[in-house]
């Protein structure tokens, strides 16, 4: 939990290593278990001054503020995609039913123009055979005659 040459943190921040209550949990080891020197009189376990700490704070608590800054930009830009596809989607929907109700009508205008044909041609069949029924007495007379 030492400064380095530059000044950097070198250990994850937690709630024991900010208050200072680190050093009473692990008092002879730090986290990569290499041996501590004893701590000056009220040192803290990253800081030299009250000034070293404060600065340590401000750049642990910029850096925090920056990290759920970028994920609240994700999250944003990730709301805009959904709500675009949500939009794109309600279109598509709206065009779909549309469609099927075209679809529909046309359906039911074509069920009732066969049932026209059908009819139309049912009745031609009904003529056509009491054409063929007219025709064939014709023809019987004609045929005694040839006979005779």
């Amino acid at each position: 939990h030492r400064n380095s040459a530059g000044g950097d943190l070198q250990s994850p921040l937690t709630p024991e290593s900010i208050n200072g209550t680190d050093d009473e949990r692990t008092p002879d080891v730090t986290q990569n278990s290499e041996p501590r020197a004893e701590p000056a009189q009220n040192a803290l376990p990253f800081a030299h001054s009250a000034g070293d700490r404060t600065q340590g704070l401000s750049h642990a608590s910029s850096a925090i503020s920056k990290h759920w800054e970028a994920e609240l930009a994700t999250l944003k830009g990730n709301n805009a995609k959904l709500t675009a596809a949500l939009l794109e989607s309600t279109a598509n929907v709206k065009q779909w039913k549309q469609q099927l109700a075209a679809y529909q009508e046309e359906a039911e205008r074509l069920h009732k123009r066969v049932t026209e044909l059908e009819c139309v041609s049912s009745q031609a069949n009904a003529v056509h055979t009491h054409k063929a029924e007219l025709n064939q007495p014709v023809q019987e007379p004609e045929d005694t005659r040839e006979g005779r």
